[in-house]
């Protein structure tokens, strides 16, 4: 299966560390004055987010499963780096997706762009994007399959960098990051319609950010 986990025994010790203590960090930041009205939120998209990975597409050489993380940081914000983190180590404890020793490397990949897709919600709805329905549809489909491709480069980056045999693993993802291109048409379809109800049932979250004075 070309699934977007890495497992142990890919990376070198030294990478395992940095991916660890980088995962520490995020955990830290998206943990930062947590109130306890938002834990509700943060488990039920860590259970979507754990799963997703159950989800299974077939494509030529193996099959990939989805991901949603771009959902997590749209919904989350920086939370997300409490949710993902906790969604990743019950994958690889309940169902072997990924490894321990590597969790923090996947943690980080998964996190930065579960934020950019966050972010790029926040601005969409501070410059006025969201109030126009195509846009909503529009910034779904590159909120959602982008967090899938900057997740699959993060991969690749990983793979190159900090793998023990460097050739064969930038290889291999290469073939990883191909594999993903029709799961991100895919996630970015789904950010698209979940966007889209969420404006039917929320309609304020679409809406600016009121100024200080109002």
């Amino acid at each position: 299966m070309l699934a977007i986990h890495l497992s142990d025994g890919l990376l070198s010790l030294p990478a395992c560390i940095v991916g660890g203590l980088a995962a520490l960090l995020l955990i830290v930041i998206g943990g930062w004055r947590l109130r306890d009205a938002e834990v509700a939120r943060i488990a039920v998209l860590a259970a979507v987010f754990l799963v997703a990975s159950l989800v299974r597409i077939h494509v030529p050489g193996g099959s990939v499963h989805l991901l949603l993380n771009g959902v997590v940081g749209l919904v989350l914000g920086w939370r997300a780096a409490l949710a993902i983190p906790l969604g990743l180590t019950l994958q690889a404890l309940l169902f072997q997706h990924g490894g321990l020793l590597v969790l923090g490397v996947n943690c980080v990949v998964m996190v930065l762009p579960a934020w950019v897709a966050g972010a790029g919600f926040a601005l969409g709805r501070r410059w006025g994007w969201w109030t126009r329905v195509w846009a909503r549809s529009l910034g779904g489909i590159c909120l959602g399959g982008g967090a899938v491709l900057l997740t699959a480069l993060g991969y690749w980056w990983a793979l190159y960098l900090g793998g023990e045999q460097t050739g064969d693993l930038a290889a291999v993802g290469h073939v990883v990051l191909a594999a993903h291109l029709p799961l991100a048409a895919l996630e970015g379809g789904l950010t698209a319609i979940l966007i889209a109800a969420l404006g039917r049932a929320r309609p304020e979250l679409f809406l600016p950010f009121p100024s200080p004075g109002r």
